[in-house]
């Protein structure tokens, strides 16, 4: 086992030790996805297939007391290992609370903030992947604080968090060194949320970061509304950023967006259509010549108990290519197998 993969062990057998010892109250969760996946090989026009463990997950939430929640995420997604989440919660009121360390950033809600474990499809739509790594956000999260709270009744949520303004990006001065060197520029992002009646759910975020380091300048904003009830599951949501380069004066633009409908034909299976799309660069097009990509998916989930959950996907890839560009071969078919604690 290799230093890291042992480094995450340790850490959470101590953060569950310690809870045990110390805390009121212990939560421990589990989540395993593992996949199998059939799609276009573009390089010679056949197919490839193969099995992978996406997810594992371990998430172990300590309660100190009823108003201090401390919360620690391991995980060996991909067969590599990883902290997720590290981070405490200040319980003050419904109305403000403080969040302090790793965890994800207050953005477009199908990121992290929609858990891995209760995604309508197997993955989510390109555009909000896509943002991720445009932002040099691991998982959608970065290391920072965070207030946030319901208020009008809880007929609203807000949330706003200043951090890193990359994922990677830290700073941690001591007094072992003469002198000291970091970012000034900072991951600042704010989310609203409005809950007017039953089932709908309206909001709206922007964010912003600058990286010192690569004059690197990255605004985001996007809007989302979602229907869920009586077996309708209906989410709609937009995304626009710019990744401006200072030294060089240049920037990229970019977009995407989804429309997504799904009914549960009864307790255990829902049915879902989903359309998506990203464009790479707004004026022009990415180094596969794509200038938008467009994603139909087709889902059926199975819900085989409380604990155990089938998925079933298939998506058509249809680009929309620059001129003398070919067109990409690039369709999937997945199949996840999930189960949960």
């Amino acid at each position: 086992m290799n230093n890291k993969k042992s480094l995450v062990l340790t850490l959470l057998i101590l953060f569950f030790s310690f809870s045990l010892v110390f805390a009121i109250d212990v939560e421990i969760k589990g989540l395993v996805q593992n996949w199998f996946s059939y799609a276009q090989d573009n390089s010679n026009g056949d197919y490839s297939l193969g099995f992978t463990a996406r997810r594992v997950r371990l998430k172990v939430a300590t309660k100190f007391s009823k108003k201090v929640v401390g919360v620690i995420q391991g995980s060996w997604d991909k067969q590599a290992a990883g902290l997720i989440d590290v981070y405490l919660d200040l319980k003050f009121r419904d109305e403000f609370n403080i969040r302090f360390g790793k965890f994800t950033v207050p953005a477009s809600v199908s990121t992290s903030l929609t858990p891995s474990g209760k995604l309508d499809f197997v993955e989510r739509s390109m555009f909000v992947l896509q943002w991720a790594k445009l932002n040099g956000l691991a998982g959608f999260r970065t290391m920072g604080v965070q207030v946030s709270g319901k208020i009008f009744e809880k007929k609203a949520y807000y949330a706003f968090m200043i951090g890193n303004p990359e994922t990677s990006k830290i700073f941690t001065p001591s007094v072992k060194s003469s002198t000291y060197s970091g970012e000034d520029g900072l991951f600042v992002g704010g989310r609203v949320e409005l809950f007017p009646i039953k089932g709908v759910r309206i909001g709206s975020y922007a964010t912003q970061s600058k990286v010192s380091t690569t004059d690197v300048k990255n605004t985001t904003y996007g809007a989302h509304f979602f229907y869920i009830l009586n077996g309708i599951n209906f989410k709609a949501e937009y995304m626009k950023g710019k990744k401006e380069f200072i030294a060089t004066d240049s920037e990229i633009d970019y977009n995407g967006f989804f429309l997504k409908f799904g009914y549960k034909l009864n307790k255990k299976i829902e049915a879902l259509v989903r359309y998506d799309a990203f464009s790479p660069k707004e004026d022009g097009f990415d180094t596969f010549g794509v200038k938008r990509y467009n994603n139909y998916s087709f889902g059926l989930n199975y819900q085989y108990c409380k604990h155990v959950k089938f998925q079933a996907n298939y998506v058509i890839r249809n680009e929309k290519m620059a001129e003398g560009f070919s067109q990409l071969n690039n369709n999937i078919f997945y199949v996840n197998i999930q189960y949960a604690f």
